[in-house]
C-alpha cells in the first residue's frame, strides 16, 4: 500500500542572505522493507532578497547539514527582485536498508543575495512505494 506523509506551512520565514535555511520538515518517515522508494515534493513561494540572481531548493536527511537527497540546481530568478517566485523539487530516495523512523528536510538557498529572503508558504511531502 502507497503511503503518504505532508505539511504545510503558511507562516513567514526568512531567508538570511545566502544560509540554506528549513523551512519545512517532514518527521517519523519509515519503510517496511529494504528498497522500498521513497519520492519527495516540494513547493515553496519565496520572496527574494536584494541581489539576489537565483534559488536553490534542496532535500536533506535530518538536518541542514544532512546528506543531500538527489540533486539540486540553483534556478534563475524569472521575477523582478521583490516578486514572488514559486519553486519545486522533486527528487527519489532508494532506501538499501528498512528503517523505523527518519526525518527529512526541505532547504531554501538564495544565490548572491545581500539581502533577506521571505517564504511566505512551503508544502513537502513524501510516498513511500509499496
Amino acid at each position: 500500500m502507497l503511503r503518504r506523509e505532508s505539511t504545510y506551512t503558511g507562516t513567514t520565514q526568512t531567508l538570511v542572505t545566502t544560509a540554506e535555511t528549513v523551512i519545512a520538515t517532514l518527521t517519523g518517515i519509515s519503510t517496511e522493507r529494504a528498497g522500498q522508494k521513497l519520492t519527495f515534493r516540494g513547493h515553496a513561494v519565496i520572496t527574494p532578497g536584494t541581489a539576489a540572481t537565483a534559488i536553490q531548493i534542496r532535500v536533506r536527511l535530518g538536518t541542514v547539514a544532512g546528506a543531500e537527497v538527489g540533486t539540486s540546481v540553483a534556478e534563475e530568478l524569472s521575477t523582478a527582485v521583490g516578486s514572488d517566485e514559486h519553486r519545486d523539487v522533486f527528487v527519489e530516495d532508494s532506501t538499501g536498508v528498512e528503517f523505523g523512523s527518519r526525518t527529512y528536510v526541505m532547504t531554501a538557498q538564495q544565490v548572491a543575495a545581500t539581502g533577506n529572503a521571505s517564504v511566505l508558504v512551503a508544502g513537502f511531502e513524501c510516498e513511500i512505494s509499496p
